[in-house]
């Protein structure tokens, strides 16, 4: 899985490795990743292939980890926090047209969720 090298990757981070004094990424924020990937690709890879994974895998400076899907005007990102903890940022639409929502403590159904909709468009997009 190309997601699971992403993460080892980032795992390796040293502290500062942004030059602007960023943390480095926690083995909580990594498992926490892997296992919300774990979740998806048991519950969608049956239907949707590789879909599920995250376009985008980003470090986050206080440690954490970002995943990244979008389709057409709908883009999700999940941060994990350093402690494990996730939480959503999604913006559907373009220009004025836009409309954003986030969530807070979520869980892997809550994930599951939001994310669902985004690889099932891909898949009929196809």
């Amino acid at each position: 899985m190309e997601a699971a090298g992403r993460l080892e990757e980032i795992s390796r981070l040293e502290p500062n490795w942004d030059s602007y004094g960023a943390d480095p990424i926690t083995k909580t924020a990594i498992e926490r990743a892997l296992e919300l990937l774990n979740h998806l690709r048991q519950l969608m890879a049956g239907v949707v292939g590789e879909a599920y994974l995250p376009l985008n895998i980003a470090p986050i400076a206080d440690g954490g980890v970002q995943l990244e899907w979008q389709h057409q005007n709908r883009q999700l990102e999940i941060e994990i926090a350093a402690d494990g903890t996730m939480s959503s940022f999604t913006v559907e639409g373009r220009g004025g047209e836009r409309t954003t929502a986030s969530g807070q403590n979520l869980n892997y159904g809550d994930v599951s969720r939001l994310v669902a909709p985004l690889v099932s468009s891909e898949i009929s997009a196809a």
